[in-house]
């Protein structure tokens, strides 16, 4: 068993993502970090045509309005079809999108818009469309943990980079990142699968920076809920990654009954994979708590105040927020998503 300040958290059979960067931030602070990575710059050659894209911000509408309302109203659809707003031209010949998206219609010849996609599962999935699995089930939906389940984007991007560069130093800021809470988290009773390393395993699953403030809108259609509006004074954190109260780093430099207790636990865990997960979390616990860069990157509150109020004071509206100063901070792959209802 792995304590830290008398915790209790088990790290060798129920090892989760948090207590895995609890553990590793105050178990490498004060190590030098050349001791556990060597950097080791490995580059792959790039195929002709590959793509110029450095940074991507994906945002998933899974609770959002449907496209008939959005890009695609069908305007000579039957009225039983079509959306109940009536379509404007855009910047793009032919092609027209909802009245209520005025700016976004003049900006559609920078937009790649894709109508021809489709799939036969009525339910509000998200693991075959973020990670492009041909065929899913409700029960599998479910359950992240099927082993069945590929992984979403981001995960490939992270396992990629890391064949790409297998010795490389964890980034000081994490190159795919989660907004604005771990999927399913506060929802319930299921645990839906989707925004997860699937098959790849929990090693790369996304960091997650998870919100924390008071909605502001009691006429939701449930009661409380953040994407109806939020205070100003709201915030976003990377749980585990501070120093726990009590926890100096001069403490944490007296390090080796820590390093003990992490070996000990590093001995009982019953798979590879847990084992790796728990060194890759470690490295990522030392960057986090060691970079002023993404700290500042987190901190919304430092934006305008007009401009806060043009992203929208909700929760869509600060995360995506957010998720444009992460991605101005070096981030490669920030996805935000948008309402799992009953969240609250």
């Amino acid at each position: 068993m792995l304590r830290i300040l008398g915790s209790n958290r088990r790290a060798c059979d129920a090892v989760s993502r948090r207590d895995m960067v609890q553990a590793g931030g105050a178990s490498v602070l004060g190590l030098g970090l050349s001791d556990l990575l060597r950097a080791e710059e490995i580059k792959a050659p790039r195929p002709a045509g590959f793509g110029t894209a450095k940074n991507v911000i994906l945002l998933f509408l899974y609770g959002g309005v449907s496209q008939l309302d959005t890009l695609d109203p069908k305007p000579r659809a039957p009225q039983d079809i079509r959306g109940p707003f009536s379509p404007i031209s855009t910047s793009v010949s032919g092609v027209q999108i909802c009245e209520h998206l005025p700016h976004l219609a003049k900006m559609m010849d920078r937009v790649s818009l894709v109508r021809s996609m489709t799939h036969p599962y009525p339910i509000h999935g998200v693991a075959h469309a973020l990670s492009g699995i041909k065929h899913v089930d409700i029960p599998m939906e479910l359950n992240r943990n099927d082993n069945r389940h590929w992984p979403y984007i981001g995960s490939v991007l992270d396992y990629l980079q890391e064949v790409d560069q297998p010795h490389a130093e964890q980034p000081a800021i994490p190159s795919t990142m989660h907004l604005p809470w771990v999927q399913s988290s506060r929802s319930g009773p299921h645990k839906r699968a989707g925004l997860f390393g699937g098959f790849l395993g929990q090693r790369y699953n996304p960091v997650v920076a998870e919100f924390v403030g008071e909605p502001t809108n009691p006429n939701t259609y449930r009661p409380r809920d953040p994407y109806g509006g939020i205070k100003p004074d709201c915030r976003f954190e990377i749980h585990g990654t501070g120093l726990p109260d009590g926890l100096t780093i001069n403490r944490v430099s007296n390090r080796d009954s820590l390093l003990t207790q992490l070996d000990t636990g590093r001995r009982r865990l019953d798979e590879s994979q847990a084992e790796s997960s728990l060194d890759r979390f470690r490295q990522m616990a030392m960057s986090v708590i060691a970079s002023p860069r993404l700290h500042d990157a987190l901190d919304v509150s430092k934006e305008p105040s007009a401009l806060r109020e043009r992203y929208g004071h909700h929760l869509f509206g600060q995360s995506t927020l957010l998720a444009r100063r992460l991605v101005e901070s070096g981030t490669r792959l920030v996805s935000v998503f948008w309402d799992e209802f009953a969240q609250s």
